[in-house]
């Protein structure tokens, strides 16, 4: 098998198809939540001064953290799967750093029975706020 060679001009046409194609396979309600949820994920990395466009694995086990304070389980792994989603259309994220939020999504995010109160925690002392 020969190698195909692709004209220069072609590569930015083949872009745009690619990301129309990867917009196409999400149902709009989910590109909605997605948006809505890398929008937080950029907030969040704004606010902590982190590059959203290089995340580390430091940076998301933060904003996990930061999550689990008010959210459920499975908002958790929305957000996660709207990192993974927008870092792919970026070409920025990395077969390594995909598996790690994987592994996330499936792994790392605790259930209901572990969030903390928005009020009191068990000491009765006030519990740190979510930062969104």
């Amino acid at each position: 098998m020969g190698t195909v060679t692709v004209p220069s001009y072609c590569q930015q046409q083949l872009e745009n198809e690619m990301n129309r194609l990867m917009e196409a396979t999400l149902a709009p309600s989910t590109t909605t939540q997605y948006n809505s949820a890398y929008d937080k994920f950029k907030k969040f990395c704004a606010e902590l001064q982190f590059c959203v466009n290089l995340i580390q694995e430091h940076t998301l086990m933060l904003y996990v953290t930061n999550l689990s304070l008010s959210q459920s389980h499975s908002s958790i792994k929305i957000h996660l799967a709207a990192i993974r989603h927008h870092s792919i259309l970026q070409g920025t994220v990395s077969h390594g750093m995909y598996l790690l939020i994987k592994n996330y999504i499936s792994y790392y995010v605790p259930s209901n029975e572990h969030k903390v109160s928005h009020s009191k925690n068990r000491l009765g002392n006030q519990s740190h706020q979510n930062f969104y």
